[in-house]
C-alpha cells in the first residue's frame, strides 16, 4: 500500500505536464512560430505521458496483488470466525462476512481506491490555481466546496437507505436460502406460492430501499457534473477576463483550466463512487464485530492423546438466543468402554446435552470434561480427531462418499472401508454406482435419508475415535439398520470407547449399559439399564421388533 501510494503521489505530480505543455505552447510556440521549440516541447510531454501510464499500470497490477494478499491473510481467520459465529447465533446469517471479505478485497483492488489516493493531492492544485491568480484559485476553491459538500449530502441521503436495504436484502437470502434447503417440503404441502409472496415481499421492500437510494446518489451526481461543468467555463471565462486586462496571459488562463479540472476530478470520483465508499466501509465495520464477538482463544497446550472418559459436573447449556437454559445442573460419568442411553420425552433436552458434550453449544455453568481435562482446555480441531458425532439432522458435504466418511480430508482407504463395515453399509457402499467414489451431491441429496444416516454414522466412526456421540441414530434405518447400529455400538465398546447415544427406541437400549432419563431439561434418573427400566416398567426388546419408547414420566 505504501508502494501504491509512493506511486500516485508520482503520478499526480506528472499530471502537471498538461499545463505546463500548454503554458510553453500558447506563450513561446505560437508568440515565437518555433517548430523546433514544439517538437521539442511536444517529445517530453509525450514522454511524461507514456511515464505516467507505465506508473499508473504497474500501480493497478500492484494492487491486484495487495488484494490478493489480503485476502490470503484473512480468508482462514475470517472463515473460523464464521463457523465460531454461526455456531453462537441461532438465526445464522454470518456467512455473509465472507461476502464482505470479497467486497473489502475489490475496493482495494479497483478505482474506489485510486481515488481515494488520488484526493489528498486536489488541495494543491487548487493551490497552484491560486499561484496563477487569486480569482483563479477562488473559482476552484468555491467548485470543490460545492463538490465536497455534495458528498456530505451523498452521506446523509444515501447511507442510511443503502443500510437498511442491506438489511433487507440479507433477511430475504436468508429466507430463500433456508425454503430451497427445505424444498420438498414447500413443494408437497403446496407452499411455493406462500413462499415466493414472502420472499417477494422482503426483496420488492429492498428493491424500494434500494432505487431511492440510487435516485438521490444519481442526482447528487448529476449535480456535481454539471457544476464541475459550469466551474470548468467560469474558469475559462474569469481566465478571458484577466487575459484580457493583461493580468495573466492567455496559456496561463489554458492551464489554469486544466488544473482547475484535475482538482475537481477526484473529488468528483469519489462522489460517484461513494457508493462503493459506503460499502466498504460497512464491511469493515461488519468484519471488525466479527473479530470482536468472537475473541482468538489463547491456543491450548497439547495434551496426551485422550482415552474418552466423559464426565459432566453440574451442567447447564442455554442455546444461542435463548433466554434461560434449556438444560440445567446434568451430571453423570461415561467410561471407556461403556454406552450410556439418553431417552425422555420430546424437548427433555437431549439434543442440547448432546451438543454441549460435543462443544457445539458452551456451557453456562459446570464442566464438561474428557480425560479430566475440560473441553476449552483441549485444541478443537485435534479433539475433534477423537470423537463421532452424528447430528439428529443429517447433512453430507458435496462429494464422494469416500470423502464424507473421511472428514473432507485426506482418504484412508483402509480406514474409510474400515469405517464402512463398522457401520454396516460397506455392501450399499459398493452397489451405488461408482462405490465409494459416488458423488452424493450437497446435502447428500443423492441419497436417501436412511443411506444419509448410515453414511454419516461411518463418519463418526472413522479412525476409531474415542468418544461417540449420536443422536437419535435410526431414526431413519429400518430393521437391518438397527441391527448394524448395535453391532457397531458392540464393536465400539468393545474397542474401548465411550458412547453416548440418545434414542426414543427399546431395542437399541438392548446394547448399552447405564440410562440417563431426561425431563423438562433436567435428569430424572441415571442408572444401570435394567434398573432404569424396570422404574419405567418396561424391559429390553427384542431387535426383530423395533417399538417407539414411549413418554418417560
Amino acid at each position: 500500500m505504501i508502494a501504491t501510494l509512493l506511486f500516485s503521489m508520482v503520478i499526480n505530480i506528472l499530471l502537471f505536464v498538461g499545463p505546463v505543455y500548454m503554458l510553453q505552447v500558447y506563450d513561446r510556440v505560437l508568440s515565437t512560430r518555433s517548430l523546433s521549440t514544439l517538437f521539442v516541447v511536444s517529445v517530453a510531454a509525450v514522454a511524461v505521458v507514456c511515464l505516467s501510464g507505465l506508473i499508473d499500470f504497474a500501480r493497478s497490477r500492484i494492487l491486484v496483488r495487495v488484494g490478493v494478499s489480503f485476502d490470503q491473510q484473512l480468508s482462514h481467520a475470517v472463515f473460523d470466525k464464521v463457523v465460531a459465529a454461526e455456531l453462537q447465533n441461532a438465526k445464522g446469517g454470518s456467512w455473509q462476512n465472507l461476502r464482505d471479505l470479497d467486497a473489502l478485497r475489490e475496493f482495494v483492488t479497483g478505482s474506489a481506491l485510486i481515488t481515494l489516493f488520488d484526493a489528498p493531492w486536489s488541495p494543491l492544485f487548487i493551490l497552484l490555481c491560486f499561484l496563477f491568480h487569486p480569482i483563479i484559485g477562488f473559482v476552484a476553491l468555491v467548485g470543490a466546496i460545492i463538490i465536497v459538500g455534495l458528498a456530505v449530502l451523498n452521506e446523509t441521503l444515501v447511507t442510511r437507505r443503502l443500510k437498511r436495504a442491506y438489511s433487507i436484502t440479507h433477511e430475504a437470502q436468508t429466507f430463500a436460502n433456508f425454503a430451497l434447503r427445505n424444498k420438498e417440503v414447500v413443494h408437497a404441502l403446496g407452499m411455493r406460492g406462500a413462499v415466493k409472496n414472502r420472499w417477494r415481499g422482503m426483496h420488492n421492500d429492498a428493491l424500494g430501499w434500494q432505487s431511492v437510494a440510487s435516485d438521490h446518489g444519481g442526482t447528487i451526481l448529476a449535480i456535481s457534473k454539471g457544476v464541475r461543468a459550469t466551474l470548468q467555463l467560469a474558469i475559462l471565462g474569469v481566465g478571458a477576463m484577466l487575459a484580457i486586462e493583461r493580468e495573466i496571459s492567455p496559456g496561463t488562463m489554458i492551464a489554469a483550466s486544466i488544473l482547475m479540472g484535475r482538482a475537481l476530478q477526484p473529488i468528483e470520483a469519489a462522489v460517484g463512487q461513494w457508493r462503493l465508499f459506503v460499502s466498504a466501509r460497512d464491511a469493515y465495520g461488519r468484519l471488525k464485530e466479527l473479530f470482536a464477538a468472537t475473541p482468538a482463544a489463547p491456543p491450548a497446550m497439547r495434551l496426551p492423546d485422550p482415552e474418552g472418559h466423559l464426565r459432566l459436573r453440574d451442567v447447564s447449556i442455554k442455546p444461542p438466543g435463548a433466554e434461560k437454559p434449556t438444560v440445567e445442573n446434568v451430571s453423570f460419568d461415561v467410561r471407556p468402554g461403556e454406552i450410556v442411553a439418553i431417552i425422555g420425552p420430546v424437548a427433555s433436552g437431549k439434543t442440547t446435552l448432546l451438543r454441549g458434550i460435543v462443544g457445539i453449544w458452551e456451557t453456562c455453568q459446570g464442566t464438561v470434561s474428557i480425560d479430566g481435562a475440560a473441553l476449552d482446555q483441549w485444541d478443537p480441531e485435534r479433539l475433534g480427531t477423537f470423537i463421532g458425532y452424528l447430528p439428529q439432522d443429517v447433512e453430507l458435504f458435496g462429494g464422494t462418499v469416500a470423502e464424507n466418511i473421511a472428514r473432507l480430508g485426506p482418504i484412508d482407504e483402509e480406514a474409510v472401508v474400515q469405517a464402512a463395515k463398522a457401520a454396516g453399509i460397506h455392501g450399499m457402499i459398493a452397489g451405488l454406482p461408482g462405490g465409494y467414489d459416488a458423488n452424493v451431491g450437497m446435502g447428500g441429496t443423492g441419497l436417501s435419508g436412511g443411506q444419509r444416516q448410515a453414511v454419516a454414522l461411518a463418519r463418526a466412526l472413522y479412525r476409531n475415535p474415542r468418544l461417540i456421540v449420536l443422536d437419535e441414530p435410526n431414526s431413519n434405518l429400518d430393521h437391518n439398520g438397527d441391527v448394524n447400529l448395535m453391532n457397531a455400538l458392540q464393536a465400539a465398546r468393545a474397542n474401548g470407547a465411550a458412547v453416548v447415544v440418545s434414542t426414543h427406541r427399546l431395542p437399541l437400549l438392548q446394547c448399552v449399559d447405564r440410562i440417563v432419563v431426561m425431563m423438562n431439561g433436567r435428569l430424572q434418573s441415571y442408572g444401570p439399564r435394567n434398573d432404569i427400566l424396570a422404574q419405567l416398567g418396561k424391559a429390553p426388546a427384542a431387535p426383530a421388533t423395533p417399538n417407539v419408547l414411549p413418554q418417560a414420566s
